[in-house]
Order: C-alpha cells, then sequence, then structure tokens
C-alpha cells in the first residue's frame, strides 16, 4: 500500500508534467494519446522502481507524437532515492518541426534529471 501511495498516482508526476505543458511546450499545444498512460514497477535487489510512461499528440493534425517518461527509485524500504524525467520517443511531421525539435532535443539532453 506505501508504494502505491508514494508513487502510482498523478499527484507524483504533476510538477514535471505543469513544467513540460506551460514553460516547455507552452507553444505547442499537445493532448493525451487514448491509452497512453503505463505505469511499471520494477522489484529490484536493493531497490525498487516506478516508470510512468505517457504518450502524447499535438493538437494540430499529424504535427507531433511524444512520449514521456517519470522514473522514480526507493529503496528497499520505501525511501525515496531519485528521479529523472525524460522524452524517450518523439517522432515530428508537418511546419514546425525544426521549431518543436529545437525545443525538446536540447531540453532532454541538459535537463533530464530532476
Amino acid at each position: 500500500v506505501k508504494l502505491l501511495k508514494a508513487s502510482c498516482c498523478q499527484a507524483i508526476v504533476s510538477p514535471p508534467y505543469v513544467f513540460m505543458r506551460f514553460t516547455l511546450l507552452r507553444d505547442y499545444p499537445f493532448k493525451d494519446v487514448k491509452n497512453g498512460w503505463r505505469v511499471f514497477v520494477l522489484f529490484g535487489t536493493t531497490n525498487i522502481v516506478v516508470i510512468h510512461r505517457k504518450k502524447e499528440e499535438s493538437q494540430e493534425e499529424n504535427s507531433f507524437l511524444f512520449c514521456w517518461e517519470l522514473k522514480i527509485e526507493f529503496d528497499r524500504t520505501m525511501v525515496f532515492q531519485s528521479a529523472h524525467f525524460a522524452f524517450i520517443d518523439f517522432k515530428f511531421t508537418g511546419g514546425r518541426i525544426k521549431e518543436i525539435q529545437d525545443v525538446i532535443i536540447p531540453w532532454n539532453r541538459e535537463h533530464t534529471f530532476l
């Protein structure tokens, strides 16, 4: 129960998501991809890793599609160890390809850790 409360709710992804939507990609409106959110829980010998993956697409038809990931690591007693947010997949089409790539790709290279 502690694992679910600590990591498998929308509140945990809210800070990076809000930053992404209203700061980083504010000029590029996007929406959810139906059935695009997945949560994985991996149990290691010394840690527990929770991974949220979500697909998003542009509100403009056929402009861009991307997937972001938030990876949260805990020790086996559920003490927070680290968090990592990154764009893990993106596809660009349409007229604004270069413009969007110039925002996402450099940010992803420089700011993947929270």
